[in-house]
């Protein structure tokens, strides 16, 4: 038979183990170094899921080693397709809560890489790892990702290759390198302020390439001309990892500026028109010239322009700096083939136009029209210049017609006069014979007569050329002169033939005693002297023959020894006998004198050669005769010699000589000096003038002689070299050769002294006969008319200096302000003849010249510095330059001058920025933002807080220095945050209020926005700045230079990572640029936490001291038993709170009644009859009871915080929250006690009596 066995199944069911899978791994292209990862989580249980995170360096994935990454804890950047997933970097499972009991849910978060791989780009390799409360997944997924955190390399500086007036052209500089290279920007912007990326952007499709295509320049269009700008360029990679150049300012093209100095039609009747102009270029750039004409006086080129004929010759080219060239087959027609350079600084070109060629025999106006290129760009403002022409000859006068001759002079009577609306003068030429004269001979103008200057001949019919020989043909012609040269002459000459002299006219007044004194006579002149003889006596005088003889004036006449009879011809006699055709020799004299004394007339001889004596003459008593004699000074005469004269008996003295005649011969030529100095435009030349003056009339020519020193000893005269090119006179034109003796005038070109003194100019070349010469020069003039020289020459000094002053030293900069710059001034310079010192200055960073904007001891505006006045600076060791501007970059350099134009600048220039700049100091975080004044202090000055958590807001305490003594209009100053102590990567500026992206924002206080503190807190610090809750409002707010100043900033923390420090940095807004912290100090840091809260409850013992009362019985942390109440007598327990929080609004502290205080037969104590809201003292006598509390803090929240104040404060218990304890800002071991009363009488009913009451801690947390 069989058996059989009955079993019970029973099933067990094992855990099924989540299951995670990555489906996006990649980095964010922001720059933040984040990677955003998503991956599904499921679970077949349905839990809730936390997932682990791990990583590796490299591709193997070799997780022996696993590192921690850093998850974004932003609540906006954790989310899931279902529920809100947590996350919490402090936990080996970051992520939880991750809910599956819909499906699968997909989760998105950020991996923080620059947190842990920084400055770094490699493959790495993330695990995850889900756990459902059991079981980890079975198998981790992992993936690889390249992650780049590193910058590219820095690309070089962007340099000038070109500009213009609206366009920079830049040339790159070394390409940058970057595995992920994505594209370069370049931002830039006017002035000299610091270039960010929120500055203008350049596009440009080279900029996308990593080598710029190939191409080697970019431009930047739209820019205003002559203005500074500032340029620097970025590159990118496809993570928004970024580096800038170094930050470079050019400026535009400055279009040149052209003017004309000079439009003036020669005065020589060329018809050419000399043209001087000024030519610049700040940037210092070659240039060209262009001109134009049009034949009106308006300038109006509307209905187009003429091109001028330029002459080309280089003779008749000029400028201060190179050789000019002109070619008129060229748009620009000066400069083309060899520039206009402007290096050197302002440059003037001289040329000529050949209107004639242009606009032959015209008159009118006329319009030039200057344009000046400097290769880029014509000037902005083109120069214009009017000129009358005149090519048109003047109408000719009528002929001239002879009315009277004599032996010397012609008198001619005008014909009709000429006419020109340009009149300037006639001339009358003149020459020997019958016919042919013209302008080349001999010249009877205006100055011999004034009213040739006059278009009608001031009314006068006449005029009367002098100065002629008798008995010689003359030919004369008159020609009008207009202003330019233009002339005509009458149709007709006309000649006639001077008389013959018939003897010396008479030249002065009987019985003067020197007749010549003012009226010098010259050798060869011929002389009538008449004489008078009486016979005083008592008998008569016969038989007498009278000769003349004279005698050198040393002395009296009647005391002069040695006579010399005047012969008849002269060896080296100084007078002889000459004939006269207006007279036979011995012919008689007739009465001509005064005869006062009354005697009686006797004829007399009249003496020519060939005879030097009287026939025999007979005198009688009481009678007299006059005798004439006809005579010359030989060449053997003494020029300026006074002589006497008497006559003989044939050699034998007269009885008694009334008076003597005498006369003075015309002295020797005359040379003095008028004026003579060296030129102060270094060209080293001595420019004389001279006064060169001879009675004679002759041609004379001028020695010009010189010594070393003062003292003009000539014992050893040294030859002068003159600049032949440089002779000037008042009459005629003097030559210049070095090889003559006598260098100034000679047979091609004499000193004319026929119309008076002439006053002579030229140029002494020194550096021809003196080598680096310093010193005081002595200059002799002798003058020669080719007979005599100059008695006594001339002499004056002058100070020859071919020395430069020595190197004035380097200007250095010691101070800035808005509008100047102050210098210390380097190494004095020292010149025997020193001036000034000129420091010039101009926008840009070099190439400043004596063109440029001048600052010295005589300038205006500014006013300038009188010590730059003093070769020692007269003691000054700086100089301040004025009327500058903020944002413009400004090169300078000094220059030493004497007084001849020599001149030195010291070394280098220095470039200088105005701009405001300030740096960051001391700094100080706060956690009551509601007060304006804050004073909770999150930690010491200048130490980082390290538990500021999210939602906390706090305060700010910032100090900031001016460096560059520059006043800073306007100046709003933002917040930037950055995990980078050195903010080299992950800059982000703080975001405003309300912000859903940024982790840091501004955020309200008691205190409005750009409002002024009212009291400062850091040290070292005296000024006030301004309020800040945001960071792109306007501010009025001034910095003054060189002062520090306190800012204050309520900033929220906005979810920003835990267990993180942040650096801060204050952006000056206004200006664009970033504030570094000064040497010594610090940027402004803090660390997030996550929330805390915590506190602690503590008894007191029986007989303590609390709150003004003794406790009668002993309390624990959790119970206080009162006991046995007696009637009429009051308990008193005490307990104690200890409270920390982190959190920024602090904290409220409830208690909570859960029931009245009752026995178990339901009879209850009653509570006070005083609220929370309005505490009173403990009743005397409670009928039936009374119950209550104290609170120990003094200052609660609501309309009356200090109600508990006093301690005899008592309020019920109701079943509602009372607070008892209270704090606005975040608290560590603060510790506030509470005091429980109970007090019955007799009426109330026995039994044992309990109650319940409950605490509550909340702490504020803003959002």
């Amino acid at each position: 038979m069989g058996k059989s066995a009955n079993a019970t199944e029973v099933s067990y069911f094992t855990n099924a183990r989540p299951t995670t899978t990555v489906q996006e791994l990649s980095q964010k292209t922001n720059g933040t170094g984040a990677v955003d990862i998503s991956f599904t989580a499921d679970d077949i249980n349905d839990e809730d899921l936390s997932v682990k995170l791990e990583y590796v360096l490299g591709a193997t994935c070799d997780f022996s080693t696993p590192l921690d990454p850093t998850i974004d804890t932003t609540n906006e950047n954790a989310t899931s397709t279902y529920g809100d997933p947590s996350v919490n970097n402090s936990n080996e499972y970051k992520l939880s809560s991750i809910t599956t009991s819909s499906g699968v849910n997909t989760v998105y978060i950020d991996w923080l890489s620059k947190t842990e791989i920084d400055d770094a780009e490699n493959t790495y390799c993330l695990r995850l790892t889900s756990n459902d409360g059991v079981d980890n997944n079975a198998i981790s997924d992992t993936r690889t990702i390249t992650i780049d955190n590193l910058d590219p390399s820095i690309p070089g500086d962007l340099s000038l290759y070109s500009s213009d007036s609206s366009s920079i052209t830049l040339q790159f500089g070394a390409e940058s390198s970057d595995t992920n290279f994505a594209y370069y920007k370049i931002f830039y912007k006017a002035g000299a302020g610091t270039v960010t990326e929120n500055s203008t952007p350049h596009f440009d499709d080279d900029l996308n390439d990593v080598s710029f295509n190939g191409t080697a320049t970019t431009t930047i269009s739209g820019l205003e001309n002559n203005t500074q700008y500032s340029f620097k360029i970025f590159a990118y990679d496809d993570f928004g990892n970024v580096s800038a150049s170094g930050q470079t300012t050019y400026i535009t093209n400055a279009p040149p500026t052209g003017l004309f100095n000079s439009v003036a039609q020669k005065v020589n009747g060329s018809g050419i028109v000399d043209i001087s102009i000024e030519v610049y270029d700040v940037n210092l750039d070659d240039c060209r010239a262009k001109l134009e004409y049009v034949d009106n006086a308006q300038c109006d080129f509307s209905g187009g322009a003429l091109t001028p004929t330029l002459d080309t010759t280089p003779a008749n080219i000029s400028s201060d700096y190179g050789t000019v060239t002109i070619n008129n087959s060229s748009e620009y027609q000066v400069g083309t083939s060899s520039p206009i350079i402007t290096s050197s600084g302002s440059n003037t070109v001289n040329f000529d136009w050949l209107a004639s060629n242009d606009i032959p025999g015209s008159y009118g106006d006329y319009c030039l029209r200057l344009t000046v290129n400097d290769g880029q760009n014509d000037q902005s403002v083109l120069a214009s210049s009017t000129i009358l022409y005149d090519d048109e000859d003047p109408i000719a006068p009528g002929d001239l017609s002879v009315d009277y001759v004599d032996g010397v002079s012609v008198r001619l009577n005008f014909g009709l006069p000429g006419s020109d609306p340009k009149f300037d003068e006639y001339k009358i030429f003149y020459k020997l014979g019958t016919s042919g004269v013209d302008t080349g001979d001999n010249e009877f103008n205006q100055l011999l007569d004034p009213n040739l200057g006059l278009e009608n001949f001031g009314g006068a019919s006449n005029v009367t050329v002098s100065g002629l020989t008798q008995n010689t043909d003359y030919v004369f012609n008159i020609w009008i002169y207009d202003l330019y040269g233009n002339i005509a002459s009458a149709t007709n000459e006309v000649s006639t033939t001077t008389e013959i002299i018939v003897s010396a006219t008479w030249r002065e007044e009987e019985d003067q005693p020197d007749p010549s004194e003012n009226n010098f006579l010259a050798r060869l002149d011929p002389i009538r002297l008449r004489l008078s003889i009486a016979n005083t006596g008592d008998y008569g005088a016969s038989g007498y023959r009278y000769d003349l003889e004279y005698a050198e004036k040393t002395a009296d006449c009647d005391l002069l020894s040695t006579w010399t009879t005047v012969p008849v011809t002269a060896s080296t006699e100084h007078f002889k006998m000459i004939s006269s055709d207006y007279f036979d020799d011995k012919a008689s004299t007739t009465a001509q004198f005064i005869n006062s004394e009354g005697y009686i007339f006797e004829p007399g001889y009249i003496i020519e050669a060939p005879s030097n004596i009287t026939g025999y003459q007979s005198i009688s008593t009481g009678s007299y005769t006059e005798l004439e004699f006809n005579l010359t000074p030989t060449n053997n005469s003494i020029a300026g010699q006074t002589y006497c004269f008497r006559t003989t008996n044939d050699g034998e003295i007269l009885d008694n000589y009334d008076i003597y005649p005498e006369f003075t011969l015309a002295p020797n030529p005359r040379a003095t000096f008028v004026s003579a100095s060296q030129k102060t435009d270094g060209s080293e030349e001595v420019q004389v003038e001279m006064d060169v003056l001879d009675y004679n009339s002759d041609y004379n020519s001028v020695k010009v002689e010189y010594v070393q020193g003062a003292s003009c000893d000539f014992s050893f005269p040294l030859d002068l070299t003159l600049d032949e090119t440089s002779a000037s006179a008042d009459f005629g034109t003097p030559v210049i050769d070095n090889n003559q003796e006598y260098q100034i005038g000679s047979s091609t070109g004499w000193i004319t002294t026929s119309f008076g003194t002439n006053t002579v100019a030229f140029d002494w070349d020194t550096l021809s006969d003196i080598s680096n010469g310093d010193d005081t020069y002595c200059l002799r003039l002798t003058a020669n008319d080719g007979v005599d020289q100059q008695s006594i020459p001339a002499t004056t000094t002058v100070v020859v200096d071919h020395i430069y002053p020595t190197q004035v030293g380097d200007l250095t900069k010691i101070d800035i302000t808005s509008n100047s710059v102050t210098f210390a001034l380097g190494t004095s310079s020292s010149d025997t003849n020193f001036k000034e010192y000129k420091i010039f200055y101009k926008e840009g960073a070099s190439g400043v010249t004596e063109s440029d904007t001048p600052f010295s001891s005589s300038t205006n505006p500014n006013p300038g510095d009188v010590n730059l006045g003093f070769a020692d600076f007269n003691g000054a060791t700086t100089t301040t330059v004025y009327g500058l501007e903020v944002n413009k970059q400004y090169v300078f350099n000094i220059w030493a001058y004497d007084w001849f134009g020599h001149k030195v600048a010291a070394s280098n220039e220095i470039s200088v920025t105005i701009r405001y700049v300030s740096v960051s100091e001391n700094w100080h975080w706060y956690g009551d933002q509601q007060n304006e004044t804050p004073s909770y202090s999150l930690a010491d000055e200048n130490v980082s807080p390290s538990d500021v958590t999210a939602g906390a807001t706090i305060k700010l305490r910032l100090a900031l220095r001016e460096i560059e003594n520059i006043l800073g209009e306007d100046v709003k100053i933002r917040l930037q945050y950055s995990t980078y102590a050195d903010f080299s990567s992950d800059v982000n500026f703080v975001g405003e209020s309300g912000s859903s992206t940024s982790l840091w924002t501004y955020d309200d206080g008691v205190d409005d926005d750009n409002s002024t503190l009212s009291t400062n807190l850091l040290s070292g610090v005296s000024l006030r700045a301004t309020h800040n809750e945001s960071g792109i409002s306007t501010t009025t707010y001034d910095h003054l230079g060189s002062t520090i100043a306190e800012w204050e900033f309520t900033v929220r923390n906005n979810g920003a990572p835990e267990s993180t420090t942040y650096y801060f940095r204050a952006y000056d807004d206004t200006n664009e640029s970033s504030i570094d912290h000064n040497g010594g100090y610090t940027f402004p840091s803090l660390i997030t936490s996550s929330p805390g809260l915590s506190f602690s409850t503590g008894g007191y013992s029986l007989n303590t001291l609390v709150e003004g009362v003794y406790t009668t019985v002993d309390s624990s942390q959790s119970q206080v038993d009162f006991g046995t109440i007696d009637n009429d007598n009051d308990e008193v327990a005490a307990y104690s709170f200890t409270i920390n929080t982190n959190a920024g609004g602090g904290y409220q502290l409830f208690a909570l009644q859960r029931q009245r205080l009752e026995s178990a037969n339901g009879a209850t104590f009653e509570p006070v009859p005083y609220s929370n809201a309005f505490p009173d003292a403990w009743p005397s006598d409670p009928s039936p009871s009374a119950f209550g509390y104290h609170a120990g803090d003094d200052t609660l929240s609501g309309s009356s915080p200090s109600r508990f104040s006093a301690d005899n404060t008592y309020a019920g218990f109701d079943e509602t929250f009372q607070e008892v304890s209270y704090s606005n800002i975040p608290v560590q071991n603060e510790t506030v006690d509470l005091i429980l009363r109970i007090e019955s009488s007799e009426m109330q009913a026995a039994g044992e009596y309990e109650t319940e009451i409950l605490y509550i801690l909340v702490p504020t947390f803003y959002e």
